[in-house]
């Protein structure tokens, strides 16, 4: 069972102790709420998450253009986090070595 689930239970057993007279379980109830609302918008966040992890792997199989590729992805992760700007570091060989080539983007 799911922490969720457990607090939807114990709510239950909390309205059925109020329903038989039980009224001291009433100052139970603001944080009972609180919690619940908390767990709420985890998987509001976390199904957010999901859904952009999807949408960025059906951009990775359709977007050809690397470039393009790579400001969606920042975009989208700059979105997820919450930050104001972000930045991509890629490492790429050549014969005298390495080169850096980066990404960047501010939010908006």
């Amino acid at each position: 069972m799911t922490a969720l689930h457990a607090q939807i239970d114990a709510l239950e057993e909390a309205l059925k102790r109020l329903r038989s007279g039980d009224f001291q379980i009433i100052g139970q109830f603001p944080a009972m709420l609180d919690d619940l609302r908390q767990r709420a918008d985890d998987l509001e966040r976390r199904q957010a998450e999901l859904i952009s992890l999807y949408e960025v792997g059906q951009e990775i199989v359709s977007i050809l253009n690397l470039d393009r590729l790579l400001e969606s992805i920042l975009s989208r992760a700059i979105v997820l986090v919450g930050a104001e700007r972000g930045f991509l570091m890629l490492q790429e060989q050549d014969d005298c070595g390495s080169r850096p080539d980066q990404a960047h983007r501010r939010a908006g």
